[in-house]
């Protein structure tokens, strides 16, 4: 399959900016999948990006005429790069073209921007790794990140790390997980509510099992907050949104806002 741009133009970025392009001299299934994940999660909204397979890169810019892949191999980087996509939540494949330059072979994937953003990577390729982290562009650049959304996605926050030069000048933040029952609770509660209003409006019986997975870990990341927080089992105990949680829909607002 052939690209909808003239590759020529997009070696040279006279229809894509830089920070959109990504060369790679051969195959390096780690820093692919890695930014892959980035330009799916299109965090600037500029469209997703390209990745060129068999170019050397200096300084972000291409070395021409290309180092080239081996014939051979190009369908082999193919099939791995399917079983990539896979590994990426949710599952992500980008387009992927052949060309020949001067001789040359190279492949160029076209990752667009997901339909379902976020998405997360695995940090390395060892066999069954289980830690995953969301990766973005920052210029020209692949860079590792944290995000926050609903389990609708219909918001999303990012946090970028600190720079080493300032890392002992910045206090660490500690960062929870929000899992999708933490997700369901925020979206639900308006005021005080007791516990088994929560569980009611949640269509939930089981009240231990609302209590570990829903109550505790949305009361640990602090987006949850008691009426009387000296006594949790107090018979008048109620929940309400912290102000953490408030700032988040206040933001989620104002950016629904601005799009219409």
């Amino acid at each position: 399959m052939k690209l909808p741009i003239n590759i020529n133009d997009l070696l040279s970025a006279r229809t894509v900016e830089w920070e959109r392009l990504e060369f790679k001299t051969g195959w390096n299934p780690k820093a692919i999948m890695h930014t892959m994940c980035a330009f799916a999660n299109d965090f600037h909204n500029l469209g997703g990006g390209y990745i060129i397979i068999g170019v050397k890169e200096n300084n972000g810019r291409p070395v021409l005429p290309p180092a080239g892949l081996p014939i051979a191999q190009i369908d082999a980087i193919q099939k791995e790069i399917i079983e990539l996509g896979y590994r990426i939540v949710p599952y992500y494949h980008p387009i992927m073209a052949p060309y020949e330059i001067g001789g040359k072979h190279i492949l160029v994937l076209w990752a667009t921007g997901g339909q379902t953003r976020p998405y997360k990577s695995p940090v390395s390729m060892e066999k069954g790794e289980r830690e995953f982290a969301y990766y973005i562009r920052k210029g020209s650049v692949t860079i590792r990140a944290g995000y926050h959304t609903d389990s609708d996605r219909t918001f999303f926050l990012i946090e970028f790390p600190v720079h080493p030069v300032f890392a002992e000048t910045v206090a660490p933040e500690v960062t929870t997980e929000v899992t999708m029952e933490v997700n369901r609770i925020l979206k639900v509660m308006t005021g005080d509510h007791s516990r088994k209003e929560l569980q009611e409006m949640l269509g939930l019986k089981n009240a231990e099992h609302f209590r570990k997975m829903y109550l505790l870990p949305a009361i640990k990341a602090g987006l949850v907050g008691m009426t009387v927080p000296d006594k949790p089992k107090s018979s008048v105990q109620r929940y309400h949104l912290t102000k953490n949680e408030h700032v988040l829909q206040k933001l989620f607002k104002r950016n629904v806002r601005s799009k219409k």
